[in-house]
């Protein structure tokens, strides 16, 4: 069984909590809380959880009683453990009302082929299943999950390096970092060309993030420990004074200036939106359509870029323009160009002239029905 078909498996599962009233998003933070227990003993990690409260303890169970330790264990491991357990299961509670649905869960998951999904990576079985969910536009999920062909473009123009510290500061469920790691492992034989400081320090200080919405966060911290990484993860504000801790970091998506004020002297814009399919499930994004606005970003001399989607604005014209960056579109094909409209007043004489016509015409045909009423 392949990652896909074990996705598509757990993502029907849905289905069978909708009497329950469960939405996208609770579902997935739900399957979440299960899905830890089996992969900890699939990955051989269950020391980290009492042993009473294990996978093995969970599926003996049925019923009633499987509905009121399945509650019990949610408790006990948010407010008794510690380190990743208890940061995902801290305030956890289950909105599965029917325990017969929970039952039917929990035999489904124990009974997938594991061998397979362990040898394709548990990471990529569970971005699948937040690609599912993202994709739902019910579950409203699209706003903490970038597509991966947008984050790995975005990755391979900002290089990240072994020892250089990366940080997401509105991580959502972690992607930008996964890929990252995933850039650097890619370049350096999976760390083994890296010494062996570097290499832990990789795994276990390099990629870091921050994320305000508990759930998004329980999925973030899953996300990344199936992923073999171990960075701190914070359940927090950017934006409040958790913000101004955020320093040393190296990877940047932009040029850095000397100075902490008015370096910005030039911002570019590439519109991949205008005169494009509407990408969804029907039709995918994909890497190709990335490929103008990579080589433009790589150029040596990006003003001599000759892309019709790839254009500049400088600080100055930016102000003129109120500070919106809403900016940079091309024409688009479908919208009627005014300019190339003839003369309203002469199309107006043109519709007054037509409709005149018709009236006669009209007058004409009533007349003629008037006649062969007479004659009768």
């Amino acid at each position: 069984m392949t990652t896909q078909e074990i996705v598509s498996k757990l993502w029907n599962l849905c289905n069978v909590l909708r009497d329950d009233g469960i939405t996208y998003h609770q579902y997935v933070t739900g399957l979440t809380y299960i899905l830890f227990l089996k992969m900890a003993k699939e990955t051989g990690a269950e020391s980290q959880i009492p042993e009473a409260y294990r996978w093995d303890s969970l599926t003996a169970k049925s019923g009633i009683k499987l509905k009121k330790f399945y509650k019990e264990l949610l408790n006990h491991l948010g407010e008794n453990c510690t380190g990743r357990v208890r940061e995902i299961y801290q305030g956890a509670a289950t909105n599965i009302d029917e325990p017969k649905n929970l039952e039917k869960i929990i035999t489904t998951i124990d009974g997938l082929d594991w061998f397979s999904a362990r040898e394709e990576g548990l990471g990529n079985l569970y971005e699948g299943l937040l690609e599912k969910n993202a994709n739902e536009k019910k579950s409203g999920a699209g706003q903490y999950f970038t597509p991966r062909v947008l984050i790995d473009v975005i990755t391979r123009l900002t290089k990240p390096q072994p020892g250089e510290r990366c940080n997401d500061p509105a991580c959502g469920t972690f992607g930008f970092m996964i890929a990252a790691h995933q850039y650097v492992s890619e370049q350096t034989d999976e760390f083994y060309d890296l010494d062996a400081d570097t290499a832990v320090f990789e795994r276990t200080e390099a990629f870091t993030g921050t994320e305000l919405v508990h759930d998004t966060h329980r999925l973030a911290l899953m996300n990344a420990m199936l992923h073999n990484m171990e960075g701190t993860n914070t359940l927090g504000d950017t934006l409040s004074n958790l913000g101004k801790s955020m320093r040393g970091y190296n990877v940047l998506f932009f040029t850095r200036g000397r100075i902490d004020k008015g370096n910005t002297q030039e911002v570019w814009f590439y519109d991949l939106r205008t005169n494009m399919p509407s990408f969804g499930k029907t039709s995918l994004l994909k890497a190709e359509h990335f490929a103008g606005f990579e080589a433009a970003f790589e150029a040596n001399d990006c003003h001599a870029v000759q892309d019709e989607r790839w254009s500049m604005f400088t600080r100055e014209q930016i102000a003129e323009k109120g500070n919106s960056l809403d900016l940079g579109l091309i024409r688009d094909d479908s919208v009627v160009d005014y300019d190339d409209l003839p003369d309203p007043i002469a199309s107006g004489e043109e519709a007054i002239a037509q409709l005149e016509e018709a009236v006669d015409l009209l007058h004409s045909v009533v007349n003629e029905l008037k006649m062969l009423s007479e004659v009768e």
